[in-house]
């Protein structure tokens, strides 16, 4: 079991493994013959449809593909910044503060869902198109996937022991300590 944990752990190793699991999946379902049928096109085609409109020239393909890269950026681009404030800001029940009102951040939260609701039927439409406009997909999120995660490590040191220490709750920076302070003063005065 310790393979398995050390696996689960270390987050390049999980990585490894599943793009190998993909790269197995794909030859296993490739030579059940799965990669041959009409999904499989490139380019405007009689038979690809989108939201039951005919995808048949390059016009409309254009049109269909730059939607589906745009609509992946902003969507990934969003994702990127909200997923995180909500996590980590609104119900993580260590943090104490929020940066807005609480009637606006109950907004974010709502407007989040009923625009992800509503984006989900394009998603799902595109999903099942065709391989182009899937691909197109992934490339606009690993775009914006790069540029977010470099954000968010722009600040970050690499260090193994003090990452091993954080995740404890041994290693207090002097930053955390001064945000504690305010905290500290309340409690001594009640």
């Amino acid at each position: 079991m310790t393979v398995v944990r050390d696996v689960f752990e270390d987050r390049r190793k999980l990585t490894l493994m599943f793009l190998l699991w993909g790269v197995f999946s794909i030859i296993v379902f490739e030579r059940l013959g799965a990669f041959h049928f009409k999904f499989m096109t490139f380019g405007p085609s009689s038979h690809t449809e989108f939201m039951g409109m005919k995808i048949d020239n390059w016009s409309k393909w254009s049109l269909v593909a730059s939607f589906s890269f745009l609509n992946t950026a902003i969507n990934e681009y969003i994702s990127a910044s909200i997923y995180p404030f909500f996590l980590n800001v609104i119900q993580d029940h260590k943090a104490s503060y929020v940066p807005y009102p609480h009637t606006h951040c109950m907004m974010i939260c709502l407007a989040h869902d009923v625009y992800t609701h509503v984006m989900s039927i394009f998603g799902i439409y595109l999903l099942f198109s065709q391989l182009d406009f899937l691909l197109i997909r992934a490339l606009a999120d690993v775009l914006v996937t790069f540029m977010s995660t470099r954000w968010f490590l722009q600040n970050k040191i690499y260090d193994v022991t003090g990452y091993e220490e954080e995740k404890k709750g041994l290693n207090i920076t002097s930053k955390q300590e001064m945000e504690m302070e305010p905290l500290k003063s309340k409690q001594t005065d009640a």
